[in-house]
C-alpha cells in the first residue's frame, strides 16, 4: 500500500487498520494453533484501541474529521504472512507521514 504524503493518506491508513483488525479476527478464529489463537486475540484486542487513539489524535492534530473510509476483501495469508505484511504497511506509513 502506498502511503506517500497525500491528503487522504491518514484516512487510507485508518481504513487499513480497520481491515487489519477484521483480518486478524478471522485468522484468530481459523487457526488450529493454540499459541497463534492467543497471540492473534491479543493483537485483535489491541487494534481497536489503537485505531481509536490514532484516529482521534490525528483528527485533532489536523483539525479534520476523516471521511471516505474504504473496505478491503479478506486475503488468504497465514497469520505470520499477514502480520509481517501489515508491519511493513505500518512502517511505510510512519516513514512517509509522521516525521
Amino acid at each position: 500500500m502506498d502511503f506517500s504524503l497525500k491528503k487522504d493518506a491518514h484516512t487510507e491508513f485508518a481504513s487499513r487498520l480497520l481491515f487489519a483488525r477484521d483480518q486478524v479476527h478471522i485468522l484468530h478464529l481459523q487457526t488450529q494453533s493454540y499459541a497463534q489463537h492467543i497471540a492473534l486475540n491479543e493483537l485483535y484486542d489491541s487494534l481497536l484501541g489503537s485505531f481509536d487513539s490514532f484516529v482521534e489524535t490525528m483528527q485533532g492534530k489536523l483539525s479534520k474529521i476523516f471521511t471516505g473510509y474504504k473496505t478491503y476483501p479478506y486475503v488468504n495469508l497465514t497469520p505470520i504472512e499477514f502480520v509481517t505484511a501489515f508491519k511493513s504497511e505500518v512502517q511505510s506509513y510512519r516513514e512517509k507521514n509522521l516525521k
